[in-house]
C-alpha cells in the first residue's frame, strides 16, 4: 500500500461485510484516509468512488 501512495495512486479498501472480521479498518482507515468499505451498493445506487481515480 505504501508504494502504491509513494507512487501517487489515492489508495482505497473495500472488503465484503464478512471481509471486516479479517482486516483493522481503523488502521486502514488510518493508512488510507478514507473509510473502509464494506456495504453492497444495489442497482441505481450511487457510486461514492470517482470514476478514473488513479
Amino acid at each position: 500500500m505504501l508504494l502504491a501512495q509513494e507512487a501517487g495512486w489515492t489508495v482505497r479498501v473495500i472488503t465484503t461485510p464478512m471481509g471486516t472480521q479479517f482486516v483493522d479498518a481503523a488502521e486502514l482507515e488510518g493508512l488510507t484516509g478514507d473509510r473502509v468499505r464494506s456495504g453492497y451498493r444495489m442497482p441505481g445506487e450511487p457510486n461514492e468512488l470517482p470514476s478514473g481515480s488513479r
